[in-house]
């Protein structure tokens, strides 16, 4: 990894380890390795692991370190999430008419500073189209905590760190 780094130490460890791990995956069982932003490594089934929609809200999952990449299901198994994830994520809950507002569903100390301000650009411009809403019950911090202020209201629970 060569980007800048905008988390802690053992968040960059926990990344490096997952990169590490899904290598040796993709050895294993034989499939393409993926390379940075190599999206065509994902399909539609891929979004349902950082989108659930509740009652008109669209929840969008931002979980563990981020990284500038579309990661598709390799992000829920090793605890990351892509900004293109949550690009994806956000562009099919407001392309979705059962949509009445998105919620950015924050438990992240952050992650890659490249990718994080056009993501947060990206959520300010579809917050012109349907409510966007951040919500953290555990973290939201650094490049983390740039995504959640993307929302027009920003909360946390009482114990969360941000």
């Amino acid at each position: 990894m060569s980007d800048i780094w905008l988390g802690t130490e053992d968040s960059y460890r926990q990344a490096i380890s997952g990169f590490q791990k899904m290598e040796a995956y993709q050895m294993q069982h034989g499939i393409k390795a993926c390379g940075p932003n190599d999206g065509d490594q994902t399909d539609d089934e891929d979004i349902k692991d950082y989108l659930q929609i509740v009652d008109g809200v669209a929840i969008i999952s931002v979980t563990g370190s981020l990284v500038d990449e579309t990661l598709g299901w390799r992000g829920k198994y090793y605890g990351m999430t892509g900004y293109g994830d949550i690009q994806r994520a956000a562009v099919a809950a407001v392309r979705n008419p059962e949509v009445n507002s998105i919620m950015l569903d924050i438990k992240s100390g952050g992650g890659s500073v490249s990718g994080v301000q056009a993501t947060a650009e990206l959520l300010t411009n579809i917050d012109k189209i349907k409510p966007v809403t951040t919500f953290s019950s555990s973290h939201m911090g650094s490049a983390a905590l740039w995504l959640g202020m993307a929302g027009r209201e920003v909360g946390a629970s009482e114990t969360a760190i941000v």
